[in-house]
């Protein structure tokens, strides 16, 4: 009988545990946020991809409430940017100096040694860029299902169709046209957790893509590594700092027609102060 009461303790006690345990979702959410409340930290990102275009590494250091570089390689063309809030500069291959992404879209299009659009495409790739770790990390669990924690102390699970088609698609072709379809759309998220904060995470797409009249299968790993966490320094050069504090241009003032001349009021005639002659008096006998 005791025996029977000690072992019905047990596993009481031991459901108890679990149930207070968290959940893989929490875990890994918990350690998000504790990278993003450090002071900075820095990472590296690496591509492992079969068919279809493969970005070279990316590496990246963000301070809290500060500067935020990142540098991405393209096709040997290296890409660096700063962002500080919702502001961002770029500096490329294409041009002199620090540029607006719409600077940039212009002078990349605007390069006879480069395919058409090009510019377009690298506006993307940067607009992407603005997305740090945590931030890219906190939307691969979101569009995440069924969360497990594996052997290797991962958390992981597969991501949702939605997920991996929004991921591998890249919107309408220049000029118009019909957004890329993507057939068997699959693919998967692992973070692992280091002293509770977010130590590294990869992702894996796979899909086939029908884009402008051309099919190709992809299947994409991406690896993202933190490290130096509140140790990282951003260092940003004067010129980048001067072009992302600048103020936005002033938009044009809207041109506007003229007005007609108003029609020429005219006087009537004055009346005379002459008295009017009297008619002719009529003849006598008529």
């Amino acid at each position: 009988m005791k025996r029977l009461a000690l072992i019905a303790a047990a596993t009481l006690a031991a459901g108890v545990l679990d149930a207070a345990a968290p959940s893989p979702n929490d875990t890994a959410a918990a350690a998000i946020k504790a990278l993003a409340a450090q002071p900075n930290y820095s990472w590296n990102a690496t591509v492992d991809s079969t068919g279809g275009f493969r970005p070279g590494p990316t590496t990246g250091k963000t301070e809290k409430d500060g500067y935020t570089s990142v540098t991405m390689t393209m096709r040997d063309s290296p890409l660096q940017i700063i962002l500080q809030g919702d502001k961002m500069v770029v500096k490329s291959p294409f041009a002199t100096g620090w540029q607006t992404v719409a600077e940039l879209t212009a002078a990349a299009d605007n390069n006879a040694d480069g395919p058409p659009n090009m510019g377009r495409f690298f506006a993307r790739m940067v607009q992407n860029a603005k997305a740090t770790p945590t931030v890219q990390a906190t939307n691969l669990l979101a569009g995440a299902a069924n969360l497990t924690t594996a052997s290797d102390g991962s958390i992981g699970g597969n991501l949702t169709v939605a997920a991996v088609t929004g991921m591998l698609s890249f919107g309408p072709p220049p000029g118009g046209g019909p957004a890329p379809t993507i057939a068997n759309p699959n693919g998967s998220v692992k973070v692992w957790v280091t002293n509770g904060v977010l130590s590294k995470y990869q992702y894996n797409l796979q899909g086939g893509i029908d884009f402008n009249g051309n099919s190709f299968d992809i299947n994409r790993t991406t690896t993202v590594v933190i490290s130096d966490v509140g140790a990282t320094k951003v260092e940003v050069p004067d010129e980048a700092k001067q072009k992302i504090n600048a103020p936005a241009p002033s938009p044009a003032a809207p041109t506007s027609t003229p007005a007609s001349p108003a029609p020429a009021v005219v006087a009537p005639p004055a009346a005379s102060s002459t008295p009017a002659s009297a008619p002719p008096a009529p003849a006598a006998g008529s």
